[in-house]
């Protein structure tokens, strides 16, 4: 199901009966492109000496993960202690994985949907999602996530500093190369073209920017240089 989204009433509308009724996550994308976790997208994996997409393959993301889990330490302040959480620190530092970042908010979606507005042809939109069991990991799911036989929903442990301000919450999903699909699955896209330059600025002044959701020096440059493009010092 599609609804177009017109105006920022329309959005805080949403945000209004999201919050009644519960039971609600949301994902922006700064394009309308279908719901699949990046390891499993056909732009993940290219020929060698061509450009030619690659299919998935189960083998390679191990050997991926494994080698991130070996290479990675130096850098990390806290060491997560099962392969769960080393998905969330791969997924949260840019590593192809099997998951899928959501959020419990409609504002902090509609941020990155917003994000880049409709910049090469960009077509900003929102997924909506209710229903969706958020169960905590169960030890299988800790320790064997790449196992797992149907795709599920948690709140990662607060590792990252960005996971409070994102109110997230992720799917990992069994299958990562098809398209996640749900009998409560909503798609919201935004209408005309300019809104959500409009949208973007309204959630601002609700401190809903790239410094309160990403908390550090780099949320904050970010920040602060779009206040300068936009004139709203």
């Amino acid at each position: 199901m599609t609804k177009i989204i017109k105006s920022w009433e329309d959005l805080c509308a949403l945000t209004r009966k999201a919050a009644e009724e519960g039971g609600w996550i949301f994902r922006g994308q700064s394009h309308g492109k279908t719901l699949r976790p990046k390891i499993g997208r056909a732009s993940s994996r290219k020929g060698r000496f061509d450009d030619k997409e690659q299919p998935f393959c189960a083998k390679l993301e191990r050997q991926m993960f494994e080698r991130f889990k070996d290479a990675s330490r130096p850098f990390l302040n806290i060491e997560p202690t099962n392969d769960l959480e080393w998905l969330v620190i791969g997924q949260h530092h840019g590593l192809p994985t099997r998951l899928l970042d959501w959020t419990e908010s409609l504002f902090v979606a509609a941020f990155f949907a917003c994000e880049y507005g409709v910049a090469d042809n960009r077509q900003p939109c929102i997924y909506a999602a209710r229903n969706i069991n958020i169960l905590p990991p169960d030890d299988d799911c800790r320790q064997r996530p790449f196992d797992l036989t149907s795709t599920v929903a948690f709140r990662p442990a607060h590792i990252s500093p960005n996971v409070a301000p994102q109110m997230s919450v992720f799917t990992l999903h069994h299958e990562p190369d098809v398209d996640y699909s749900s009998e409560q699955l909503i798609k919201l896209d935004f209408e005309p073209k300019t809104l959500p330059f409009q949208i973007k600025q309204y959630l601002n002044q609700c401190g809903v920017n790239r410094a309160s959701l990403f908390p550090g020096i780099d949320g904050l440059a970010a920040h602060i240089g779009w206040s300068y493009k936009r004139g709203v010092l």
